[in-house]
């Protein structure tokens, strides 16, 4: 058996584990990138899906639809024990706050992605009404 443990000295994406094309990957807060006021962009993987599951604290998954570009906006607080799987070509972000973290599980070609910029004063209101 394998033990890994995170480096909690880091902060934000970090990748923990590889096997046969598939990585998982730790997500913890960074004020700098994933805490509602500096999140100011989504992104979609073109090739495959990708899994997320709540560790601690309080996370925010927003979704967008699949099309060319990001549409309405839908925000869902995770729970513990529930796998979320943002489905290939489906908009998203994780909104993370103070002490939250998340397991990501993609495959690690992923490399075909895009991006769109988003207004993280509209995030920030439907993260309040998100329940």
């Amino acid at each position: 058996m394998q033990e890994i443990t995170t480096d909690l000295g880091t902060h934000g994406f970090r990748d923990v584990f590889f096997s046969k094309g598939w990585r998982v990957s730790f997500a913890d807060y960074d004020p700098l990138s994933n805490d509602v006021s500096t999140i100011h962009k989504m992104e979609k993987h073109l090739e495959t899906d990708e899994v997320f599951s709540l560790q601690r604290g309080i996370v925010y998954l927003a979704t967008a639809g699949k099309g060319e570009h990001v549409g309405p906006l839908v925000v869902r607080r995770m729970q513990g024990e529930t796998l979320y799987v943002i489905e290939k070509g489906e908009w998203h972000v994780g909104i993370f706050q103070q002490g939250a973290a998340v397991l990501i599980v993609e495959n690690e070609a992923e490399s075909l992605s895009r991006s769109a910029e988003l207004d993280g004063e509209t995030l920030a209101k439907l993260v309040g009404n998100a329940s």
